[in-house]
């Protein structure tokens, strides 16, 4: 039978995992009628297509409170949109998104709560989040967790699977040897400044260290900024994601270590964690989360507190000098990488509800 299969986001491009959900849905059914409803908050221009429904309404992302009075507007859409197209199934990606949509629910129609990122903030703004999550749970017909470490935060009464960001690429596991000097990259957003420039202190003008940012974001003309005068940092820009494995082989360690203080980050899973076991290639993690618990259990890449510079400088001098095993390191991600599922394996979990 046809479904009508209606997405909910709320950026311009959607995120590149809800777009590899669409590609898997469109995969395994390619009868099914996929729609798209999402806010262009930056006022961008847009091709029009059929199947793309766009609110268009400026509210820049740094400002929270635009996003707030937005969605009043936004729910009107979604609403309207939703009755247009007579959407069987319902995927709300993102707690804010969920609450916008369980008010529109109606008889037979399923809705699938895509659980991208617990609500976080500070403790009152937590708290609230958590509440108006909790309430919009009632009507979910299914969660599906983007970490592993999400499920235990959520009532078993409601069916749940995990379907975290594996990549799609063939394993390309590297044996290599470290080099020196040590090449340590950062590869991703350059977001979390403050975390960022701990990062550079720790290296700054080192000839033991290369460090590299591969990518663009926010922060990233902050960070040239304050690199400007700095003899072993270097930013390569924008790069294709088909081109991230041979970023990783040209690195010797990768740094995938975020604000810790941020109650999401204790709980979500990097996708860096999954792009690391494809390629052999040890991570550096962020201490007191449920994934640094992982990866010092299984001895699968190192973990600092991103906070301290003389812990970080600590762990790069350890790497470079060998007083650490990175050959067993790289041994036991091997391992534990070929135990772990893919995620077209973990797709079909989300099959029975689709159908």
């Amino acid at each position: 039978m046809k479904k009508t299969i209606a997405l909910i986001d709320c950026s311009i491009p959607i995120n590149s995992r809800n777009q590899k959900i669409i590609n898997s849905i469109k995969e395994n059914f390619p009868n099914s009628d996929i729609h798209v409803i999402t806010w262009n908050r930056e006022g961008l221009s847009l091709a029009k297509e059929s199947n793309l429904h766009v609110y268009n309404h400026i509210a820049a992302y740094a400002d929270a409170k635009a996003k707030v009075l937005g969605m009043f507007g936004f729910k009107k859409f979604i609403k309207a949109t939703l009755n247009e197209i007579h959407a069987d199934i319902i995927i709300a990606s993102h707690w804010s998104n969920l609450i916008l949509v369980v008010g529109t629910k109606q008889k037979d129609q399923t809705i699938i709560y895509e659980n991208l990122d617990i609500p976080t903030g500070g403790f009152l703004v937590r708290k609230i989040s958590q509440i108006a999550e909790k309430w919009a749970l009632r009507k979910v017909d299914l969660i599906i967790h983007a970490s592993r470490f999400f499920k235990a935060l959520y009532s078993d009464s409601i069916p749940q699977i995990v379907l975290e960001n594996k990549p799609a690429f063939t394993t390309n596991f590297s044996n290599e040897k470290i080099k020196h000097p040590l090449r340590i990259s950062f590869i991703g957003s350059i977001r979390y400044k403050e975390i960022l420039t701990n990062l550079v202190e720790a290296v700054k003008n080192d000839k033991r260290y290369q460090l590299y940012f591969h990518g663009s974001g926010e922060d990233l003309n902050y960070m040239r900024s304050y690199c400007s005068n700095i003899k072993n940092v270097f930013f390569t820009g924008k790069y294709l994601y088909e081109n991230v494995t041979q970023l990783y082989h040209n690195s010797d360690v990768v740094w995938a270590a975020y604000p810790n203080k941020d109650f999401n980050v204790v709980y979500a899973i990097s996708n860096k964690f999954h792009e690391s076991l494809y390629v052999g290639i040890p991570c550096i993690y962020s201490d007191q989360t449920k994934l640094a618990e992982l990866v010092k259990e299984k001895n699968i890449g190192f973990v600092v507190n991103p906070y301290d510079i003389s812990s970080i400088k600590n762990l790069f001098s350890n790497i470079y000098d060998g007083t650490v095993n990175m050959e067993e390191i790289k041994e036991n991600m091997k391992k534990f990488h070929e135990k772990e599922t893919t995620w077209e394996t973990d797709f079909q979990k989300l099959k029975s509800y689709l159908e």
